[in-house]
């Protein structure tokens, strides 16, 4: 209900973190795991795609070490976000790849607007119908997956490992804690690897 919203500012709160090999190896490695295949290598396909050169190697670097300074906020997991770059560096946000920067930088403020109204802007979105939420996600992201689907399926040799890709991340497929975009990474580069060795 809307009348149960409390337009207050948000209250940061400090986190101690505590380090123990158990939250190593079943935290740690699976958060990187899904960052990488859900976010980082998502990320910088979709701003090649856009005619971007992202420089790989610094923006994970980057990403961890400030990953790492703002853990103590629970802001731990810093990274390419996939979903708001497909929609921020598209053609939609301008013509021009030079001048798209001003859709980030609008991100920027809106990031900025709901972290500090967080918990009141959460009850918004909550008080709205999960498909209602669910269709306005879907689209905002459609222009961005004609697009990846057709850069995707371009080359004949790699379609079946570019459909199966897709399948499986649209899939929601979890196991092992691992999210389905991690396995569709796998299972598509598998069969491409297969693929090609049976070419030779």
């Amino acid at each position: 209900s809307f009348q149960q919203v409390d337009w207050q500012i948000s209250t940061p709160h400090w986190y101690m973190p505590s380090f123990s090999l158990t939250a190593l190896f079943s935290i740690s490695i699976p958060l990187m795991l899904v960052a990488v295949s859900g976010q980082f290598i998502t990320g910088i396909a979709i701003l090649r795609q856009d005619k971007y050169s992202p420089p790989s190697n610094q923006i994970v670097a980057g990403s961890g070490l400030m990953s790492i300074l703002f853990a103590p906020t629970a802001c731990h997991g810093v990274n390419l976000s996939a979903i708001t770059a497909a929609i921020c560096t598209g053609p939609d946000a301008n013509p021009d790849p030079k001048k798209r920067y001003f859709g980030p930088a609008v991100a920027m403020l809106w990031y900025i607007m709901f972290g500090l109204f967080s918990a009141a802007l959460v009850s918004v979105i909550q008080a709205f119908p999960a498909a209602f939420i669910a269709m306005v996600a879907g689209i905002a992201l459609l222009g961005a997956l004609e697009g990846a689907l057709s850069t995707a399926l371009s080359q004949p040799a790699d379609r079946e490992a570019a459909l199966c890709t897709f399948l499986i991340t649209a899939s929601d497929l979890s196991l092992l804690g691992l999210s389905s975009a991690f396995w569709g990474l796998v299972i598509g580069g598998t069969i491409i690897v297969v693929q090609r060795y049976l070419k030779k």
